[in-house]
């Protein structure tokens, strides 16, 4: 009955200005405006320098919100109300369950009413700093004030009935708040976890979650119960480092409404149920991945204007229109996608059904997918829907038969030839798509090219979802009821000060679940977990954080993990410029669970500061100090085992030799699935290497900087599916510098490899830009290379082959 969105947002900017996590215990919270999850670094002075250590880092200061565990058998146990006509499934369409934590938008509720405008419930976002000058960022308008208390048992008006001189009747349109100055890029670390929202009836204008975010930003486990008039569930998509995983929706006329997004986008182990208009609309910046997804939607419950179950690359007929029409979303969308790099689609071992039967709907069908860009389809399954896959006027794929499972083994079209026009400076690009088989490209790349026709099958795997998430119950986490606490059971002191190697490493011995609490742990000496099922978790990537000893002149790794099935959670680690030789991570664990966890070097300001201040840059550092720099010629990060890393990010640019690498997988033969890699800015021989590897996945990259982003090599049966970001390399007649092995520089290289698969990699261009600048040095598009490819040992211009400038592989099979 009470009004919970005060004290929420009394909570949320109490835990943002102090650094902390935000838990919300099991309950059920009535909300009834926008909770307004802003950050704002503050750490430009209006005439753009940086003021120093006394401010906020960027990495430091975030909204993480987090809700109750659930329970493994009592969530398996609990009955919820219907939620439509979720029925005729398989195991792979495993029912939906409330979370013990519910954020509730009454029915009517009038800041969500509006037929015409659409606003979060929760918006996780940044100020912009284009025109920073240190104000406070711009809050929503303040939500109705709560009812007034009554006498026990008198009969109570439901608090979205109140009259108020402030708040508009459900008919009429809310006024709009103050435009926001977003700036999704820098929108960093901002987690929703845990956290169900349920729209009532009468909620037109609601959209459950915005969160267009960048490095560290996620929605992580949450179902939006959105109802049958919801404008949508999530509105953006994390890219450039962030992510969405195990999200779920339930009703609204969108399930996800990705018109704007960070580049190259990965959602993983979406489900979306019954949407009127399109489970997925997409325009965003650079190639989606969807993987592991399932989209359901209800012939008596689709729109007679939906598009598509999933619409990408909305130009032309696709725009949808009518009952379709994407809503206004207040505050506004920060940008729109260009239209050669945005809106191309990758799906992966994903489901697209239409249950209730073509005879209940009185009108044509739409297609399963529809896409007006580059489609890349691996391992789908269809039923329901006549058409399988439209894209644009170039190619239909029918269906074998709408009663029975059509699987898709794998699919790729290319769009039409485009003209970029870079307005600044008045220059035009025309870019096109390619089909390359065995390095050979095909010559009509806008025609389907499928690896086996289409075929009916009875039904698809029932792990198809499963195979690419956590089991939600039972992840280690610091509500876990087997987690120990590191400083208050173990003698572990977070100061930034204290050698904790001894406690915490006899703490991760002794203990499977240990927690580290907010602060900054030495080691002195490499950690190790080697416990069976060992956990080491945090409280927040931005609150828990190891950190190398200075002056240690070693070549350690600062964690090494060798358990059989470990994970790491919710934490950061961090080593420096001026120790030599330490690198951050040994991963040899045949399986387990990376996630909300970031590792970086940087500079010694973060010692020398009596609180730490995590930056990855380090502006304010003296320059007469950078003599105590060392370049790292070792890979900061290596993974010889196997699991599932998501969102894995690393952007640093300096004191990098030749060897260095952001990401080395290096004989890894277990499995190895990445949920979206960020490797910014490497100046090694690449940001991401694969050496001497089998069976690995990265779905979604996202790179900027001169030298190669992903490089496979010596390796079988790997699988990258979108690219983009600001890479571009240097021109295909120049040298990379002395030291660097010398390929025809490119941003992708394949080298002595089989079964490898690269597809969607697009990626924004970028003109202009200084070489000592982190992206580094900008050239023309029409003088670099998105990919080579050779099977020479030493490769030599003879012997190296690549893509024509301005052509992009929508489709590369070696």
């Amino acid at each position: 009955q009470a009004d919970a969105t005060r004290a929420l947002q009394a909570a949320f900017d109490a835990a943002v200005q102090t650094n902390r996590t935000v838990f919300i215990p099991a309950g059920r919270y009535m909300v009834t405006d926008t909770l307004n999850c802003s950050i704002d670094w503050g750490f430009l002075l209006p005439n753009g320098s940086d003021p120093g250590p006394p401010t906020p880092a960027w990495l430091y200061q975030a909204h993480v919100i987090v809700g109750a565990r659930v329970d493994g058998e009592a969530h398996r146990q609990q009955q919820v109300g219907d939620a439509g006509p979720l029925t005729d499934r398989d195991a792979q369409h495993a029912p939906l369950r409330k979370r013990p934590t519910v954020l509730f938008v009454p029915p009517n509720s009038p800041r969500f009413s509006s037929t015409t405008v659409a606003r979060p419930v929760v918006h996780l976002w940044h100020t912009s700093t284009a025109q920073h000058n240190n104000t406070p960022p711009q809050s929503m308008p303040p939500p109705p004030p709560p009812p007034a208390p009554q006498a026990a048992g008198s009969q109570q008006t439901p608090p979205s009935s109140l009259p108020s001189s402030s708040s508009p009747s459900p008919s009429s349109s809310p006024p709009a708040p103050p435009k926001p100055d977003t700036q999704p890029d820098i929108n960093i670390n901002q987690v929703l976890q845990s956290v169900d929202i349920e729209i009532g009836p009468g909620n037109s204008g609601a959209v459950g979650v915005m969160h267009i975010g960048a490095q560290g930003s996620a929605i992580e486990d949450v179902t939006v119960w959105a109802g049958s008039d919801a404008a949508a569930g999530i509105v953006g998509a994390a890219g450039g480092g962030g992510a969405h995983t195990n999200v779920a929706v339930v009703g609204g006329r969108y399930g996800l409404d990705l018109r704007a997004a960070q580049p190259c986008p990965t959602i993983t182990a979406a489900r979306l149920f019954n949407q009127t208009c399109a489970g997925v609309l997409y325009f965003g910046r650079g190639p989606l991945t969807l993987v592991g997804s399932l989209v359901q939607a209800h012939a008596a419950l689709m729109s007679r204007d939906s598009p598509a179950a999933i619409a990408a690359g909305l130009r032309g007929a696709l725009v949808p229109t009518g009952a379709c029409t994407p809503p206004t979303i207040v505050p506004a969308l920060p940008y729109d996608s260009s239209p050669v790099f945005g809106g191309s689609l990758s799906l992966v071992d994903t489901t697209v059904e239409l249950i209730g039967g073509q005879t209940t709907s009185p009108f044509s069908l739409p297609p399963a997918i529809a896409s007006n860009q580059s489609l890349y389809v691996r391992n789908a399954f269809v039923r329901g829907f006549p058409i399988l896959a439209s894209v644009g006027e170039q190619a239909t794929i029918p269906s074998t038969g709408a009663a029975t499972w059509n699987q898709i083994s794998e699919l790729a079209v290319s769009q039409p030839s485009q003209v970029y026009r870079y307005r600044k400076m008045g220059l035009n690009f025309t870019f096109s798509g390619a089909v390359l088989l065995n390095g050979a490209e095909q010559p009509r790349p806008q025609q389907p090219w499928l690896a086996q026709p289409i075929r009916a099958v009875s039904a698809p795997p029932v792990d198809l979802r499963t195979r690419h998430v956590w089991d939600e119950a039972s992840v280690p986490s610091f509500l876990s009821r087997e987690a120990v606490d590191a400083v208050k059971h173990c003698g572990v002191i977070g100061d930034g000060v204290t050698d904790n190697y001894p406690a915490l490493q006899r703490c991760v011995d002794t203990h499977t679940v240990v927690v580290l609490p907010k602060g900054f742990y030495r080691l002195g000496q490499t950690l190790t977990l080697s416990r069976p099922n060992a956990a080491l978790v945090g409280v927040g990537r931005t609150l828990s954080i190891l950190m190398a000893m200075r002056g240690e002149n070693t070549s350690l790794p600062l964690l090494r993990v060798v358990s059989g099935h470990a994970t790491v959670y919710q934490l950061s680690y961090v080593t420096f410029w001026g120790i030599p030789g330490t690198w951050l991570l040994d991963w040899q664990a045949p399986r387990g669970l990376w996630r909300q966890a970031h590792g970086y070097r940087t500079c010694d300001l973060l010692a020398m500061h009596p609180q730490p201040r995590v930056g990855p840059q380090c502006a304010g550092w003296p320059a007469a100090n950078l003599s105590r720099a060392t370049v790292l010629d070792h890979p900061l990060t290596v993974i010889g085992g196997g699991g599932r890393f998501y969102a894995f990010y690393t952007e640093d640019y300096k004191f990098q030799g030749p060897n260095y690498r952001h990401l080395l997988v290096n004989g890894s033969t277990s499995g190895l699935g990445i949920y979206h890699a960020n490797p910014d800015c490497a100046r090694g021989d690449a940001g991401i290497e694969v050496r001497g590897s089998r069976d690995v996945a990265v779905y979604g990259n996202k790179a900027e900087g001169n030298y190669p982003a992903f490089w496979v090599r010596d390796s079988t049966r790997v699988l990258l599916t979108g690219f983009g970001g600001f890479a571009g390399p240097f021109p295909i007649n120049a040298s990379y510098p002395p030291g660097h092995q010398q390929f025809v520089p490119s941003i992708i290289r394949v080298q002595r490899s089989t079964d490898v698969t690269i597809a969607n990699a697009w990626g924004d261009c970028r003109i202009g830009g200084k070489p000592a600048s982190f992206p580094g040095q900008s050239f023309s598009p029409a003088t670099w290379t998105m990919l080579v490819w050779t099977n020479a040992t030493t490769p030599t211009r003879n012997t190296t082959s690549y893509l024509a400038p301005l052509v992009r592989p929508v489709l590369a099979k070696f």
